[in-house]
């Protein structure tokens, strides 16, 4: 006999005690609805084409295969949430110091009262300090020297403690200032401006 159909309900004699199948001998089982309170293992078959418009849906211990809406929103409810891998680095970036170092306490930015005192702490508003050199439209590729400034654009400070700013201006000297449009301070202590 190779199918058996059945009108009724097929129910065990006793709850949750006999299995359907083994470790050894298993069953494929082709349903719309599973129903359970515990599942140890769910081997899902290969995706193919043809399963673009299906998801498995979970909802109080009931797993369901249904139709996948037609567009996904991405949001901060609970109908709308953001991918978890995203709202990790969220959370990780939020409570870390711009230095890289763990915030501890209410220093994080997540905590209410205690936002942005992690910045503040680095750089304040009313008076920023930095360490090590800024670049702010720095040419690629170029040599960043210690404790340089590059700013505008395609500037280039290689020059230790070096300053250029504006548009193609390079500061090669230490100490030099390079301003304006194309000019060049390559002497220690030089400066250059104009175009």
């Amino acid at each position: 006999m190779a199918n058996m159909n059945f009108g009724v309900n097929i129910l065990p004699k006793t709850n949750n005690t006999y299995s359907l199948g083994n470790s050894d001998y298993k069953w494929n089982i082709y349903a719309n609805t599973i129903n359970g309170t515990e599942v140890d293992e769910l081997t899902l078959p290969p995706v193919t084409s043809e399963d673009n418009d299906k998801i498995l849906k979970v909802s109080e211990g009931e797993w369901t295969v249904g139709t996948a809406p037609s567009s996904l929103d991405l949001g901060e409810t609970s109908t709308t949430a953001y991918r978890g891998d995203r709202g990790a680095a969220a959370y990780a970036a939020a409570v870390t110091n711009v230095d890289g170092t763990p915030t501890s306490g209410s220093t994080h930015l997540l905590t209410s009262g205690g936002a942005y005192t992690a910045l503040d702490d680095k750089a304040p508003k009313a008076n920023p300090v930095f360490t090590g050199s800024i670049s702010m439209g720095r040419a690629s590729n170029t040599t960043i020297g210690s404790e340089s400034v590059a700013e505008g654009t395609n500037t280039t400070a290689s020059g230790a403690q070096s300053h250029a700013e504006g548009l193609s201006t390079t500061a090669s000297g230490a100490q030099s200032h390079a301003e304006g449009v194309a000019t060049v301070a390559s002497g220690s202590w030089s400066h250059s401006e104009g175009a």
